[in-house]
């Protein structure tokens, strides 16, 4: 294994929604004419799709948090629930929530009228038919926001595997890179962020995408960038944002580990057929597959440079298997 993605293990915190903080204003000439700040339904819509996911929920609590991006945008929230409890906060947060199924294609096109940017996160179903799904996700929604008149499609994806493997499938990464290969071809600008692989996975067996600060901080650098702001590209091409916060062995989390808890832990290879045996035969195949690529060639097929450019860019930071060690692993059951 090669990158981890960096995440903020703290409970989300869904702010109310409230007026942003007044700033000094400078002392205006008496003939100047005023302009009235926009109003919330002027600006431009925000659509975040599986927003109950633990990725758009980082990236929702960011932009709730962020004074500017509070400004820039109204939020809209898709969801296959919106009686949830998490759903109703939402709500309650000032944000649109409406319902949307990647399998109902009757909430499609209600889902996406009237946005500027959306957040596409695909749904990844192990099995079968994972890399078609997924695929078929994203094709459906890039070519309804096409004719919606979407501006901009940040997309949740992966390097794309097979041509940095000899040609050798693995559905996992090439699901998402053939995804987005299609989405840039639309037209519509396109920025991606490619999440590394979730240090929460550690606190249950595939318990996945657990992230809680670190994708909404790259989220709003990419907004950032299709904008213009503080030297972003406005008008060109999306930028790819490359998430993770270092590279670890398996050997040196479990040293890591075992610093912070003060136990003795080791880490021990076992055999792929014993492994595959743990889950259903397909969906073991393909993570042994994920896991040898990232052994063969990398996480990210020798982006390390794009790993350590996405990080400079971000403020705040992100969050290394250290702190998260801190965090989570004093004391171990």
């Amino acid at each position: 294994m090669r990158y981890k993605n960096r995440v903020q293990p703290a409970q989300y915190h869904i702010p109310p929604s409230s007026t942003p903080a007044q700033h000094p204003q400078h002392p205006q000439h008496p003939n100047q004419p005023t302009n009235p700040p926009p109003t919330k339904t002027s600006l431009p819509l925000l659509t975040i799709f599986s927003s109950t996911s633990p990725p758009a929920q980082s990236i929702i609590t960011t932009l709730l948090t962020h004074a500017t991006r509070l400004q820039t945008y109204r939020l809209r929230a898709l969801t296959r629930s919106p009686s949830s409890p998490l759903a109703q906060t939402y709500i309650a947060s000032g944000i649109e929530v409406l319902p949307f199924s990647f399998t109902d294609p009757s909430t499609l096109t209600p889902a996406l009228s009237g946005s500027h940017t959306i957040i596409l996160i695909t749904q990844t179903n192990y099995g079968p038919a994972l890399k078609s799904t997924e695929y078929a996700q994203a094709k459906t929604i890039g070519d309804a926001s096409v004719s919606l008149g979407v501006k901009h499609i940040v997309f949740s994806g992966a390097v794309h595997a097979s041509p940095l493997w000899d040609g050798r499938a693995m559905d996992t990464f090439d699901s998402k890179g053939e995804a987005e290969g299609y989405l840039r071809g639309l037209g519509v600008k396109v920025s991606a962020y490619y999440p590394g692989m979730f240090m929460h996975n550690f606190l249950g067996q595939m318990r996945l995408q657990k992230i809680r600060r670190d994708t909404g901080r790259i989220v709003v650098k990419l907004l950032e960038d299709a904008e213009g702001v503080d030297g972003g590209d406005e008008g060109k091409e999306g930028k790819t944002a490359w998430v993770a916060s270092g590279a670890w062995s398996f050997e040196e989390m479990a040293g890591i580990i075992g610093r912070v808890s003060g136990e003795k832990v080791r880490y021990e290879r076992v055999a792929e057929e014993v492994y595959k045996g743990f889950m259903p035969e397909t969906v073991g195949g393909q993570l042994v597959d994920m896991m040898r690529f990232i052994d063969e060639v990398g996480y990210y097929g020798g982006g390390e440079e794009k790993v350590r450019e996405t990080e400079r860019g971000v403020r705040g930071g992100l969050t290394s298997f250290e702190e998260f060690a801190e965090m989570y692993f004093k004391t171990l059951e």
